[in-house]
């Protein structure tokens, strides 16, 4: 297992109890899941080029040593097995400014998310990156990694404001945005529930209940791996070898027609109204 693929990932809180080198142990924990999920989401990304949301499925893992002796500061080491980053020498700043996108993004500051997506755009293309097409691709899966790992950034920040003042993850000259009580507010805050316009979906049914008509679905896109909870209004749910429960027990592609439920920007819900042949 090799060291080295970039330089250490500062996690550092401050303030409170934090100026004592102590914070609480509950809420340390449950920060650390969130760090923890967001830098190897990232980090994996950077390293292979892949997204993939689920800690089974990465190519690096996340390892930290002893806190430093100021603040209460962690080090988070990214550790690989015969990988190198395809941003080489790119890595540390390229992960930094993802996590810098995704709290940006998530504590609702368009105006610098937009900033820090266009400085992201710069650093691949710096990195060797000319086909414009790749890098709108990585972009992509840039801003749906930020959706996916919303959760886990509400994880991170629940020691701020409580035992600590602020929480910042990444290294000083990458600019990261400090996460102070405010971010953390707006991090928190909830959206009001939006539905999508009627279209159609392509989708594996996981999971079907017919007496409640709920369901799990996937998207049938490549390297999707999120499955999301559905609701089903087609009558044709509740007959004796429906189609629903066919198509989950062969693990076949459906089309369906339905309305997504949003909220804080992410997908939240799958309304079917109808399958199609």
């Amino acid at each position: 297992m090799a060291d080295g693929l970039m330089e250490p990932i500062p996690v550092r809180y401050e303030g409170i109890d934090a100026v004592e080198h102590e914070i609480e142990l509950g809420l340390l924990g449950e920060s650390l899941i969130g760090v923890s999920r967001i830098i190897s989401v990232c980090a994996n990304f950077v390293v292979t080029g892949e997204y993939r949301f689920h800690y089974d499925s990465h190519q690096i893992r996340v390892v930290t040593k002893e806190p430093q002796a100021k603040c209460f500061e962690l080090l988070a080491f990214i550790k690989a097995v015969s990988q190198h980053p395809i941003f080489q020498g790119f890595a540390g700043s390229v992960v930094a400014a993802i996590v810098a996108y995704i709290v940006a993004k998530k504590s609702k500051e368009p105006t610098e998310a937009e900033k820090r997506l266009l400085a992201l755009e710069s650093q691949i293309m710096e990195s060797g990156m000319r086909d414009r097409l790749v890098v709108m691709k990585m972009l992509s899966l840039i801003e749906k990694m930020a959706d996916d790992l919303h959760p886990a950034l509400k994880q991170a920040v629940a020691p701020v404001n409580i035992t600590c003042e602020t929480l910042q993850i990444g290294r000083n000259e990458y600019s990261p945005l400090l996460i102070n009580p405010e971010r953390k507010r707006r991090i928190l805050e909830e959206e009001p529930i939006e539905l999508g316009d009627e279209e159609e979906f392509h989708v594996f049914i996981t999971e079907f209940d017919k007496e409640n008509a709920t369901c799990k679905v996937r998207f049938s896109r490549h390297g999707e791996e999120k499955r999301i909870p559905g609701s089903v209004a087609d009558p044709s749910g509740k007959i004796i070898d429906d189609p629903y429960s066919l198509a989950m027990a062969k693990a076949r592609e459906i089309k369906v027609v339905g309305k997504l439920e949003f909220q804080n920007g992410e997908i939240k819900r799958l309304h079917i109204l109808a399958i199609r042949p």
